[in-house]
């Protein structure tokens, strides 16, 4: 009920100029608790370059937890969209969103581990967590752990892991792990 006070007073009283539709959108799909079609305003509202408004429902995604926003939030502060870089906070969102399990969410936190965004690096939590994701099927995590393979990043280097990983990346059609495999033959 709070929460409904409160947008309503934003989106009423704030400097932003939003538009009436999009306005009463948000506020319905708040007060239906609809969190994927809050997400799916706010990322509309990116493509139109409004980023307030993009912001304001995309947290209110996030507060109701749905994983997809956890992920796109924690992406947007990761690279400064529509709001300051930030990678602390923006491992925290991937992190609560890899805690579902989705792969996506996971590689994208292993990506986090690898480049040290957030978090002290680490490539033995990355490759986990990339074995993780690849185990679910996302085949950029697939790619990233051939690569750790291949150059005994985390793991032990085994080429023939690298290739079937590579191989698996490919046929799911990543293109990057086309690239890498060529490296190994």
């Amino acid at each position: 009920m709070l929460r409904n006070f409160y947008i309503s007073w934003l989106l009423l009283f704030s400097s932003y100029s939003f538009s009436n539709n999009t306005q009463n959108q948000l506020k319905a799909h708040i007060a239906n608790g609809d969190f994927v079609s809050i997400h799916k305003l706010a990322i509309e509202q990116v493509k139109n370059g409004n980023c307030e408004m993009a912001v304001i429902a995309m947290e209110h995604a996030v507060k109701l937890d749905y994983p997809k926003a956890l992920l796109n939030y924690g992406n947007w502060l990761e690279h400064g969209k529509c709001v300051e870089k930030d990678y602390d906070l923006a491992f925290k969102y991937i992190e609560q969103s890899a805690q579902n399990g989705r792969p996506i969410a996971v590689a994208k936190l292993g990506w986090m581990y690898e480049n040290g965004l957030g978090v002290k690096k680490s490539y033995k939590t990355a490759a986990q967590l990339y074995k993780k994701a690849a185990d679910g099927g996302n085949p950029m995590a697939m790619n990233n752990l051939g690569y750790f393979y291949q150059h005994g990043l985390g793991v032990p280097r085994n080429l023939e892991k690298a290739k079937n990983f590579y191989l698996k990346a490919v046929s799911l059609g990543n293109k990057l792990a086309a690239e890498n495999l060529a490296t190994l033959l």
